[in-house]
C-alpha cells in the first residue's frame, strides 16, 4: 500500500481486507493444528542459520502519530 493511501477510503478498504485475511488465516490455523505444526517446521527450516536482531534501538518509544 502506498503512503498516499493513508487516511483515504481506498486505504481504509485495503486495511479491512488485510485484517480479514489475517483473521481468517488464524482461524484456519486454530482449526487445523497439523497445518500450524507444518508452518512452524517450515519457519524453523528457513531461519535455521539466521539470528534475529531488532533494528529498533533500545529504549525507542512508539510514535504518537503516523502523520
Amino acid at each position: 500500500m502506498q503512503g498516499s493511501a493513508i487516511g483515504s477510503p481506498i486505504g481504509h478498504k485495503c486495511m479491512l481486507v488485510a485484517a480479514k485475511v489475517l483473521a481468517l488465516s488464524a482461524v484456519d490455523l486454530l482449526q487445523n493444528p497439523e497445518v500450524l505444526k507444518e508452518a512452524r517446521a517450515d519457519l524453523d527450516r528457513r531461519l535455521k542459520d539466521r539470528t534475529y536482531t531488532t533494528r529498533i534501538p533500545a529504549g525507542q518509544k512508539a510514535p504518537r502519530s503516523i502523520r
